[in-house]
């Protein structure tokens, strides 16, 4: 789990920051038809600074997902999901209420509560995008994981059943011309030998 974390932050950073890039140099173009010039340095700041926040409720979202799936709803699934779902919308309201002060996004900064009300609903289904992303990749995984297992348990049950047989022809060949060839029986038998060992071999390698 923590495996995947990791490599959930990694790919939330890139993708929040892609998007926060490209949010700023849209929030520009879209001023200066206005005839309204703001620095780059600001508006980049501000767009990568919001666009950040969502890094860690991504990962949030995306490990309650895997830990706690609505495939089969639980109380403490709905729970835990609708606790995420209010971080999203409240502590993200929060956090740029908190932050203003450095980023400059509101001339009158309103209340939390107004915040909340104003930007909740984006925030609530941004969230939940993000929540049924982690559900697409946790039952991609699981069926992907279920494939593989039945893969492996199809293949142990042909190995079952074809190595005996193929066992008892060979010995019966063997048998049927250790006397009239001996030297053709003694290269049937070395062949024999590298067969087992590398079907042994290939046993041995398998998760």
């Amino acid at each position: 789990m923590a495996r995947r974390i990791a490599l959930w932050t990694v790919c939330a950073t890139g993708l929040w920051l892609v998007f926060g890039w490209l949010s700023a140099r849209d929030y520009q173009r879209t001023t200066a038809k206005w005839g309204v010039y703001a620095p780059w340095s600001e508006v980049l700041n501000a767009e990568l600074v919001s666009a950040g926040l969502w890094i860690p409720l991504t990962v949030v979202a995306l490990a309650l997902s895997a830990r706690f799936p609505l495939g089969r709803p639980t109380p403490v699934a709905v729970a835990v999901h609708l606790g995420g779902l209010g971080l999203a919308v409240v502590g993200r309201s929060w956090a740029v209420h908190e932050l203003d002060e450095w980023l400059g996004c509101y001339p009158a900064l309103p209340p939390v509560t107004e915040l909340v009300a104003d930007q909740g609903q984006q925030h609530a289904f941004m969230y939940a995008l993000i929540t049924g992303v982690g559900h697409a990749l946790h039952y991609a995984a699981a069926h992907r994981r279920r494939e593989a297992e039945l893969a492996r348990a199809e293949l142990a049950r042909l190995r079952a059943q074809i190595r005996p047989h193929f066992l008892f022809n060979a010995l019966n060949t063997i048998a049927a011309v250790v006397h009239e060839d001996p030297d053709r029986a003694e290269h049937m038998i070395v062949n024999l030998g590298t067969l087992l060992r590398q079907a042994l071999e290939r046993g041995d390698d398998r998760p």
